[in-house]
């Protein structure tokens, strides 16, 4: 054999050994490693993570409440029509009531009489 092969082999188990070690011999100690890119990059994911995820659970949560409030908003809005509809109609009924009063009251005396606030206007 010649330098070259015997030198290649080696070097060829080294890399293997390397990759191996990298992939599937983590010990405790690498994967708390605050200064190793890696674990650097996982913290920053999961920190995104639950950012994002607590973003859309209050988002969820005010869509909600505000659904609500335009449900309330609108249930108070159609109350205060149907009340405002009643009060109309019962406003009109008494204006008609009061209107044929006084056409009863003016039939029955026979005319009208204009009274006035001075006692001498009334004596005449």
């Amino acid at each position: 054999m010649d330098k070259i092969t015997v030198m290649k082999n080696p070097i060829e188990i080294l890399q293997t050994i390397k990759k191996k070690k990298d992939n599937r011999y983590i010990t405790k100690i690498d994967k708390n490693d605050i200064f190793n890119e890696k674990n650097v990059n996982r913290e920053n994911e999961e920190y995104n993570y639950k950012l994002k995820r607590d973003r859309e659970i209050a988002n969820n949560k005010w869509e909600d409440e505000k659904v609500q409030r335009e449900k309330t908003l609108s249930e108070k809005e159609e109350k205060a029509n149907s009340e405002k509809e009643s009060l109309q109609n019962k406003l009109d009924q008494a204006y008609n009531q009061i209107k044929e009063m006084a056409t009863k009251t003016v039939e029955a005396t026979g005319g009208v009489k204009i009274l006035g606030n001075n006692s001498n206007e009334t004596n005449k």
